[in-house]
């Protein structure tokens, strides 16, 4: 998706096919509104003037453009905001990838204006990262892929009264592009996302963006003490990795930041097995760890001046022989017995 920005101008300067305007719940009248109803034949006031309750968050009205009437405009998209004093950071962002992934798919290109209440010239990347985050395409182990995802990269404008700072734009496209990143390695099956996949995105996140990293084998987890967390990978074929990445944006004496990502690449629950209904979704119980290390790949392009430390434990918990036992009794790296009474609360 390549986006840009423009100043808003007069509606017949877009070179869009799709534009997309936002209206506020009982504001639903406004200049654009009024410059885009000319090109509509008067057919978005009529609808407007009947569905005086439009404009609930999401809520959209499609307007069909004749082909006389504008050079490049096929169709207006009018989208609800909700109300105005309920509009937040989370919701502007929740816009975006609704337009995304309502548009952003379908049309090769298209233009955004929200009304200037948003704050789009100081949101533009919350809404940005919705944006992306709304084009994600979660099939990629499909046999035969659709047409949508075969179409290439739609082109997208946000018109704004002021003109939006492109860095703005660059920032939130780069978290959403690497949020959807961080979603293609969670929607991985177990038998491809296992613990050594995981060592090697830590490793090319590490290696992309300068970041020091540190990856322990199971031999040396065992070494170092930390018997409770090699209990829980005993009943797997899968070795168990332990990753510590850092950044060191603030010296020795700044401030540190420390996130721990939970990496169990599959859980069955150990011996204590979980139900069968929707097990499946256990895949995705590593989803804290490529969290944190989708962290750390944008705090490397963001650099901050603080220092931050990321660790996750990488395994399996599954059933074998050799797997834990509850009633097992493990000891920790700080010295501490623990009794395993549910081998599923690792």
């Amino acid at each position: 998706m390549h986006i840009t920005a423009e100043k808003l101008g007069k509606i017949e300067s877009i070179n869009e096919e799709t534009l997309v305007v936002g209206v506020f719940a009982k504001q639903l009248k406004n200049g654009v509104i009024d410059q885009i109803d000319k090109i509509a034949d008067g057919t978005i006031k009529r609808f407007l003037d009947k569905k005086e309750k439009f404009g609930k968050l999401f809520e959209t009205a499609i307007f069909h453009i004749p082909a006389s009437k504008h050079k490049s405009i096929e169709k207006v998209v009018i989208v609800g905001l909700g109300k105005i004093d309920e509009l937040d950071r989370y919701k502007i962002r929740q816009l975006g990838g609704f337009v995304g992934k309502s548009l952003a798919r379908d049309v090769a290109s298209f233009a955004i204006y929200l009304p200037q209440e948003v704050g789009l010239e100081k949101l533009a990347d919350v809404f940005v990262v919705g944006l992306a985050g709304g084009v994600f395409d979660p099939g990629h182990h499909k046999s035969e892929k659709d047409e949508k995802s075969k179409k290439k990269e739609a082109d997208v404008v946000l018109l704004s009264a002021d003109l939006i700072d492109k860095k703005l734009i660059d920032q939130g496209l780069m978290i959403g592009e690497t949020l959807n990143k961080v979603r293609e390695v969670v929607n991985q099956p177990a038998n491809v996302a296992t613990p050594e996949y995981m060592v090697k995105f830590a490793k090319r996140v590490a290696a992309e963006n300068s970041l020091k990293i540190e990856v322990f084998s199971e031999k040396q987890v065992n070494e170092m003490g930390m018997g409770i967390m090699a209990s829980v990978a005993r009943g797997s074929e899968e070795d168990l990795y332990f990753v510590v990445m850092r950044y060191l944006g603030a010296g020795s004496a700044g401030p540190t930041l420390a996130i721990v990502g939970k990496g169990i690449t599959f859980d069955s629950g150990g011996i204590s097995i979980k139900p069968a209904d929707s097990m499946e979704w256990m895949k995705m119980d590593m989803a804290g760890a490529a969290a944190c290390f989708g962290a750390m790949e944008v705090i490397g392009k963001l650099k901050p001046k603080i220092n931050v430390v990321c660790v996750c434990p990488l395994t399996e918990n599954l059933i074998s022989g050799k797997a834990s036992k509850p009633g097992d009794v493990a000891k920790g790296l700080a010295g501490k017995t623990v009794e395993i009474i549910n081998t599923d609360a690792e």
